[in-house]
């Protein structure tokens, strides 16, 4: 995914964070976040034995 790091931290370029408002909500960005990680989930997976 991209704006996740490979320790799984998501970075500040992340646009729910980088747009950030004080009438934002924890729960605007955790949606986000959900939708960005259930479009990556239909990419091709790498095969099992692989390193990354």
């Amino acid at each position: 995914m991209s704006h996740v790091d490979g320790t799984g931290l998501v970075l500040p370029s992340f646009p729910s964070i980088h747009n950030w408002k004080p009438s934002s909500s924890m729960v605007d960005v955790l949606c986000a976040l959900r939708e960005a990680m259930v479009s990556a989930s239909k990419l091709p997976q790498p095969p099992i034995d692989s390193t990354y």
